[in-house]
């Protein structure tokens, strides 16, 4: 017997984020180790959270996004499989973007 699921993965802008030009996350799904990528209008900070299907923080970070620019290699490896959350926020509005 076959079993099929869809999943629908996507980005969520909780609040106006027009700084924001790209959001790229790879590989998504991932074995535990993904690349995040940010190009956009420079702000003076971003708070980077991940956050579990519950809503608990796991890790989180303050960015300098002075240039626009920003790569941050990511390792989960030691996370359950299952959905999580990347939620990135500036002083003007969030992004969430869930990843596998």
């Amino acid at each position: 017997d076959t079993t099929r699921k869809t999943v629908q993965i996507g980005t969520t802008r909780t609040q106006e984020a027009n700084w924001l030009e790209e959001l790229t996350l790879y590989p998504n799904p991932s074995n535990g180790h993904f690349m995040l990528l940010l190009k956009g209008a420079p702000q003076q900070r971003l708070y980077v959270r991940t956050i579990n299907a519950l809503g608990q923080a796991l890790q989180q970070q303050t960015v300098d996004f002075y240039s626009g620019y920003w790569q941050q290699y990511f390792d989960f490896q030691y996370l359950a499989a299952g959905v999580y959350w990347l939620e990135i926020q500036s002083d003007t509005g969030i992004v969430k973007k869930a990843f596998i």
